[in-house]
């Protein structure tokens, strides 16, 4: 006879020990369908194995029961541990009606156990939540906390207290004391005793604040100690906010195709398994931005808006999409508001560079001067590489547009060598991009031509090609125009100015940025090219007269569909021209650029008025009726005629 097998209790037993987690759990519950019973340590032991395999409602229903089971059996403080990290994984997994039920309960059981562990992990959870709030009380409640852990020798709580105090020693300038906690705080969880839920938060809170304080080479370094951690474990490391915080190492690495893979893992898996605004949020911004790096405008757009719209503040990514499409009013409208706020506390420091170069931009040195105060009181508060390369960076662009170009050049050269240090090749690629603008003011050609190379093999190594493209053109400014026949696109909203105060600065902006996705969607979809944005229209150019007239009537079936949806859309006016005209350093000149510039002028509301020459070149247009126009500079009538078929 073949002898009988484990009984499934002890098959799930052994499952869990070897963190076999899916057989472990298919075990447990063939033992409890069999009517064995489970202990609080076998049901403990099943919502772990549930939770490191995604389940997170399993975990929190066998992580119950576990301390119904542990209370029992007797052992309070058992049961106020297991509920703890109930509670912890209905916060992660953004089940709130659990969230409340679960600390209601903890909150009694606790007051019926000896003080313990779970006391002074309930204290550091406390602290947390006003970390963004209150960051001086934060820190009174974590010295409380950490002095109760450390009473109860609980290397868990104190690991925790740790990662959180180092937080507020960044704030407090103390970086040396900071970064000793960090140290403390994974050597506790590297140790015997600490769970590997809490030792999984641990290293994700260690990552947070060396990322926070822009010691980006050890945030890398613990990540990558975390994540072999974890496969010693045999368990997930990147749970939550977690996976996005190594998104963003990976891209800041320049590893943008590993990036992106996994925050596009991380989307799917937070749709499916913690449906929560704030991690969603976070994911599609991390995606707006990897977009944005590779050229991908549209793309990231579309990120930035599914962030928006998921209630989490899309910065600085979105701002430096408008930086990109040439709207640095827009960026600084969206950015000044928020350093100034609590919303961006920790964030301020990747914010402010953002907001100079937009004041910049805007010609407003004064307030560039007075944001890069603020960043230079980061910087020495944290004293990184990244943030004072940072400041030295955002100090050269200042130099750089008030013409004091020799202070410009010794910012820029501590730039290049800090910047250079972190590992950040975008950012080193931007720090030689703007040495190489300032030797070229200051007409040296060979040095201008050195800090151009270095910047663009920067750039191209992480995929950066659109801009590798403008570094090349300034290493090239007296390259001859190229000449090319071209369908050239002009729109424009009417009335801008008066529904503009109709309906106020923050309404407005929110209308510009829906109808400038709906233009550069339809520009792009018919491989046209954004030439120009500014201010309430596109200037765009096209390979032939069909693909413009496809964008074009595009644009306006959008518009009329919104209008029939909601009752309201912006009136734009649309002129197409096709001609021959010169390309140069991404912009077109010439009379046919002109003559399309013109006809858009002469449209009315919801009108696409196109040239003879469109009309000829095009596949038979829909046309309604032509007219003839006074073009101002030129010299001859323009014969226009109305496209039929766009509303």
């Amino acid at each position: 006879m073949t002898p009988a097998g484990p009984d499934p209790l002890g098959r799930a037993r052994a499952a869990s020990a070897e963190r076999r987690w899916l057989e472990a759990i298919s075990a447990y519950r063939k033992a409890s369908n069999s009517g064995i019973a489970l202990t609080g340590e076998d049901l403990s032991a099943w919502g772990y194995a549930a939770y490191w395999s995604r389940d997170v409602d399993q975990a929190i229903d066998r992580l119950e029961s576990a301390s119904d089971a542990l209370v029992a059996e007797g052992d309070s403080t058992a049961a106020a541990e297991t509920l703890l990290l109930a509670l912890q994984i209905a916060a992660w997994g953004a089940r709130r009606g659990r969230v409340v039920a679960l600390n209601a309960r903890l909150t009694s059981l606790l007051e019926a156990t000896p003080t313990a562990s779970p006391h002074a992990i309930y204290e550091w959870a406390l602290a947390w939540m006003i970390e963004d709030h209150d960051i001086e009380r934060c820190g009174e409640m974590a010295e409380s906390a950490l002095e109760m852990a450390r009473t109860v020798d609980s290397r868990a709580a104190e690991a925790l207290c740790l990662t959180l105090l180092s937080r507020v020693d960044v704030h407090r300038g103390d970086m040396a004391e900071a970064l000793r906690k960090v140290d403390a705080a994974v050597a506790l969880a590297l140790g015997e005793g600490v769970h590997d839920i809490i030792a999984g938060g641990v290293f994700c809170g260690v990552i947070w604040t060396c990322r926070n304080a822009g010691y980006w080479d050890r945030a890398s370094e613990w990540t990558d100690v975390a994540a072999a951690w974890a496969d010693r474990a045999r368990v997930s490391m990147f749970p939550g906010i977690c996976q996005v915080h190594r998104c963003e190492i990976l891209r800041v690495r320049g590893d943008l195709d590993l990036a992106e893979e996994q925050v596009e893992r991380a989307i799917g898996e937070f749709d499916d398994v913690a449906p929560s605004p704030k991690l969603l949020g976070s994911s599609w911004h991390e995606l707006g931005r990897i977009r944005l790096m590779r050229g991908d405008h549209s793309g990231a757009s579309e990120a930035f808006a599914i962030c928006a719209g998921l209630g989490h503040i899309p910065e600085p990514g979105l701002a430096l999409l408008q930086l990109a499409r040439g709207r640095p009013q827009s960026a600084r409208e969206q950015l000044e508001p928020l350093v100034q706020g609590p919303r961006l506390a920790r964030e301020r420091a990747f914010v402010l560079p953002v907001l100079i170069e937009a004041c910049i931009e805007l010609g407003d040195l004064d307030a560039a001067r007075a944001h890069l105060g603020d960043l230079h009181e980061i910087a020495q508060r944290c004293r990184s590489d990244s943030h004072v390369g940072s400041h030295a960076l955002a100090a050269a662009r200042i130099g750089l547009a008030a013409g004091e170009l020799s202070e410009a050049r010794s910012h820029a050269r501590t730039a290049t060598t800090l910047l250079g240090a972190t590992g950040d090749p975008h950012q080193i690629a931007v720090a030689h991009e703007v040495a190489g603008r300032i030797e070229l003011a200051r007409d040296e050609p060979d040095a201008a031509e050195f800090a151009f190379a270095a910047s663009t093999a920067a750039y191209e190594r992480v995929g950066a090609v659109v801009d590798a493209e403008r570094v090349r053109r300034l290493q090239r400014p007296d390259t001859p125009p190229i000449f090319e026949r071209r369908a050239f696109v002009f729109t424009d909203i009417v009335d801008s100015t008066k529904l503009h105060v109709a309906l106020g600065d923050q309404r407005w902006l929110g209308v510009l940025e829906a109808h400038d996705l709906l233009h550069i969607a339809a520009i792009e979809q018919h491989d046209g090219q954004v030439v120009k944005h500014e201010g309430d229209g596109f200037f765009a150019s096209f390979p032939s007269s069909d693909h413009a007239l496809r964008a074009a009537c595009g644009i306006q079936r959008s518009l009329a569909e919104q209008r029939r949806e909601t009752g309201f859309s912006l009136d734009v006016r649309i002129g197409i021209h096709e001609g021959e005209a010169a390309s140069r350093n991404g912009d077109w000149f010439g009379i046919a650029v002109t003559t399309a510039a013109r006809v858009a002028a002469a449209a009315g509301p919801g009108e696409v008025l196109c040239t003879s020459a469109v009309r000829a070149s095009a596949s038979a247009p829909d046309v309604t009726g032509e007219r003839s126009i006074e073009a101002k500079g030129l010299a001859e009538a323009i014969t226009v005629h109305v496209i039929a078929g766009c509303d």
